[in-house]
């Protein structure tokens, strides 16, 4: 009938399996620099891989693996439509989440910077009891 194929990351320390990719996965992978930052997902969640490679040609042969490996070919020509719907469902599913780890990350750094301009050192004059 025809090939697939699967990406497998591994721990670089213990070697063992840490996640697969395949035609099956639905993610998105882009370059950053030296790093390819996966965005699988999995249910309702997203699960987010950014993996380092040696210099930018490597880097790009790691981008370039993956997308072969988890493109859905079939899909893609047999019915494109379909195809394009599925690839923007999981871009803006991928998007959506990093905009909320984003604000998560903004509302957490602005509730440090809130409590580190409390005066917790001065003594605190006692509430009665009624």
């Amino acid at each position: 009938m025809g090939h697939s194929s699967q990406v497998v990351v591994r721990s670089s320390s213990t070697n063992k399996i840490m996640t697969l990719f395949s035609e099956t996965s639905d993610l998105q992978a882009e370059k950053r620099g030296n790093f390819v930052v996966v965005g699988c997902v999995e249910g309702s969640k997203v699960v987010s891989w950014s993996l380092n490679a040696l210099n930018n040609a490597e880097t790009l042969r790691l981008l370039a693996s993956i997308e072969l490996a988890c493109y859905k070919c079939k899909q893609a020509i047999g019915d494109p439509r379909t195809h394009y719907k599925s690839r923007r469902k999981i871009d803006r599913a991928i998007k959506d989440d990093r905009r909320k780890r984003h604000r998560r990350r903004k509302d957490q750094d602005a509730m440090v910077e809130a409590f580190s301009r409390q005066a917790l050192n001065e003594p605190m004059e006692p509430v009665p009891i009624q």
